[in-house]
């Protein structure tokens, strides 16, 4: 737990023009945070336009939308780290077999 200013430094990062904190600094919505600590989520939502916060009390917002969204994120994860062992054997190739 933070302290009341430090949660609501974190959330206004968020830059989230809709939604605020309530009275016990608490809020519906989920969202998505990669390693580069920046916000995830959809530019072209069928539903909202732009959706980067998803409402927890939705069940199906949360299991289909944000599930989609987490396994975007995943799938990118993947592909950085295959793309880094390739580098690596590349690397490890010209280093040493020569």
């Amino acid at each position: 737990m933070g302290s009341p200013e430090d949660i609501t430094r974190v959330y206004e990062s968020l830059k989230m023009p809709t939604a605020t904190l309530d009275a016990s600094f608490g809020t519906n919505s989920v969202f998505i945070i990669d390693k580069e600590r920046s916000l995830r989520g959809r530019d072209d939502d069928e539903d909202y336009g732009v959706l980067h916060g998803y409402n927890a009390s939705d069940y199906a917002e949360v299991n289909n939308k944000m599930s989609d969204d987490i396994k975007v994120v995943l799938a990118e994860y993947r592909l950085a780290l295959k793309k880094y062992k390739a580098d690596r054997k590349d690397e490890f190739r010209d280093n040493n077999l020569k």
